[in-house]
């Protein structure tokens, strides 16, 4: 399966994600530090906040965006 964008509602989709990123919370330790940081509980906390906008995207497609059938081919494949 794949999405339909040809057929979503994009401005409805922007206004879900938008809505749903601003509930995801940065973690306040991330404040402040520095790129040359080795703090691993950063390093985690980083991890843990781009794990959280990736789902949080993703949900928001399932959510919004249709769904086509990828079985269905717009040509033939051989064998």
């Amino acid at each position: 399966m794949r999405h339909d964008w040809d057929n979503a509602n994009l401005e409805h989709y922007r206004d879900t994600v938008h809505s749903a990123l601003n509930e995801v919370d940065i973690p306040s330790s991330l404040f402040g530090c520095c790129h040359d940081c080795d703090n691993d509980a950063h390093r985690l906390a980083i991890d843990d906040y781009y794990n959280s906008l990736v789902s949080c995207i993703q949900d928001c497609t399932k959510t919004c965006v249709p769904v086509i059938n990828s079985r269905k081919w717009l040509f033939n494949v051989p064998g």
